[in-house]
């Protein structure tokens, strides 16, 4: 029963992305018809030929698109670090209020806080820069960094760090020797989902990077030219949006080790 249950849950979960590859792999009157097939018989790469003579209108987009994953899971680390190993050390009565507290952004809609904090960003001066966007995000990303490395702290046995403070080690050096090479496969985890929310982030992007974008409001504006055929704009965006999902692929694959149920355990006592 329960294999049973894994097998509908996994195809209910990558169906969508089936029908991405189907899209992009299908011919034009089997797929932009009425009642297009689940199954198609006919394959085509009508839709690659057309993303081809397109491929130059994404490469900017996805340079944008990996410099800025990269700063948001950077800067989420550096500020969620300090803060989680802190709260973590708190008794459960005020760690729990602090958790609480970094989920307040997380029940507002992303467009409500957009607004005010791209305001900021434009105050900065960091308008369409990889930077100011990096910052927004990371506004929305850290609360989840936080929350995961909370738990990956509390896992690691404080006597550890007790007994090198005992040694002559400072509390700093404690820190850095014991508890933070102890929580690298949480810290490795949480760098993971920061980079990946950037990836795919769309209201900060849209807002921010109007003239410079990342990829994915470049995938929105063909979406919202298609009213057409599968070979048109929704074809190229089909195809972009492949090529969007490989390097998540990549990275989940490189680093599967450090996404285990025991590494993210923690996280959630």
């Amino acid at each position: 029963m329960w294999y049973t249950l894994l097998i509908i849950i996994t195809i209910i979960v990558l169906f969508p992305v089936y029908l991405l590859f189907i899209v992009g792999f299908g011919a034009t009157h089997e797929v932009f018809r009425n009642y297009p097939p689940i199954l198609p018989s006919v394959f085509s790469l009508q839709n690659w030929n057309v993303a081809a003579q397109n491929i130059n209108t994404i490469i900017a987009p996805l340079t944008m698109s990996t410099e800025t994953a990269f700063l948001v899971a950077f800067i989420s680390l550096g500020v969620s670090i300090p803060a989680a190993y802190t709260i973590s050390k708190l008794p459960t009565a005020p760690r729990y209020g602090f958790i609480l507290f970094l989920f307040v952004t997380q029940m507002l809609p992303e467009i409500q806080l957009a607004i005010p904090i791209s305001a900021l960003v434009i105050r900065l001066g960091l308008y369409q820069t990889a930077l100011g966007l990096a910052l927004a995000q990371s506004s929305i990303a850290i609360p989840m960094v936080a929350y995961i490395l909370v738990g990956t702290f509390r896992t690691v046995p404080s006597n550890l760090s007790q007994s090198a403070t005992i040694d002559g080690a400072s509390k700093l050096q404690a820190f850095y020797f014991m508890d933070l090479r102890l929580a690298l496969s949480g810290i490795a985890v949480a760098f993971i989902l920061a980079w990946l929310f950037s990836w795919d982030e769309f209201v900060f992007a849209q807002i921010l990077l109007s003239q410079n974008p990342t990829i994915p409001p470049v995938i929105y504006k063909y979406l919202s030219r298609g009213v057409g055929t599968a070979s048109g704009p929704i074809g190229v965006a089909d195809i972009f949006s492949i090529i969007l999902i490989i390097p998540v692929i990549l990275v989940t694959f490189f680093l599967q080790k450090y996404l285990r149920s025991d590494v993210l355990a923690g996280a959630l006592k």
